[in-house]
């Protein structure tokens, strides 16, 4: 389904920074990580070193400018927008906004707490002194990130294991959830018994799907259009109403024309990457 949200979405942070860092691309491999390493890589094939973590994703020089602000960067590749994690993680730009983005796509959640370096995995955040990146690996020398903006002049340019000189390292932050992202073993068996619309509001309507099985799910997710052409589509993380219901309220205003008229597929995600089909009503 990530190829179909390609295809049918229509592609100031607490902290200033001026990310620049001399090195880049040294080829370190990073050290291996289950389910986050998975992850990230799958976010490395929308954003590879040398792509550009802007809005058209071409060269931007400005540090704070609208092009690369988090909340500007469209979908792309399956990948959420710059809106919705900027709406979990708080805006930013440049360096931090790349960072804040990649640790959402990962881990859904702005919730981590401080760890020491020497602990450090793949997938944690980063702070170095003018400068923030995802971890991938460290010597007695370099903390190894995959990062954007790390060069000069400054492009917003994507960088993968970019080595931070250790004089820059600040902190390092751990997900709340990084365990069960990473080591879930659960086999990827999402099952549902039915949909329904629940409650209708002159403003909202709230597509709900009652999950039989969630083993294995990170998440579900429906897609709404109001359009033949799908022209409206959005997509939609779903809460869970404590007995495995997962539903979202979903504004009329938010599809073309205010439309009553709509169409909702639910989809269920694995730790993974894993996807499944697994319901719709009209």
């Amino acid at each position: 389904m990530k190829k179909v949200k390609k295809l049918l979405s229509i592609l100031l942070a607490a902290v200033m920074l001026v990310c620049i860092v001399p090195i880049t691309d040294l080829g370190i491999k990073a050290s291996a990580a289950g389910g986050v390493a998975a992850k990230l890589e799958s976010i490395r094939q929308v954003y590879p070193s040398g792509s550009y973590f802007t809005t058209d994703g071409t060269s931007y020089s400005s540090n704070s400018g609208s092009k690369n602000y988090l909340r500007n960067i469209p979908s792309r590749g399956g990948l959420t927008s710059g809106e919705e994690a900027a709406n979990v993680m708080g805006d930013a730009w440049s360096c931090v906004a790349f960072a804040k983005y990649v640790f959402y796509n990962i881990f859904k959640t702005s919730s981590k707490s401080e760890i020491s370096l020497s602990n450090a995995k793949i997938g944690d955040y980063v702070e170095f002194s003018g400068h923030a990146g995802i971890y991938l690996s460290h010597d007695s020398a370099y903390v190894y990130v995959y990062d954007s903006n790390w060069q000069s002049p400054p492009q917003n340019k994507v960088g993968y294991n970019t080595a931070v000189p250790m004089s820059r390292f600040s902190k390092v932050y751990r997900a709340s959830n990084y365990n069960e992202i990473d080591g879930n073993n659960e086999p990827f068996d999402p099952k549902a018994s039915g949909t329904y619309i629940g409650q209708v509001t002159d403003s909202t309507f709230r597509p709900c799907i009652v999950m039989t099985s969630m083993s294995g799910v990170a998440n579900v997710e429906v897609a709404v259009w109001s359009e033949d052409d799908q022209s409206d589509l959005k997509w939609y993380d779903c809460l869970n109403n404590g007995s495995n219901t997962m539903y979202e309220d979903i504004y009329f205003s938010d599809h073309a024309y205010g439309a009553k008229v709509y169409h909702c597929h639910f989809y269920a995600y694995g730790y993974y990457g894993e996807e499944k089909y697994i319901g719709g009503c009209t």
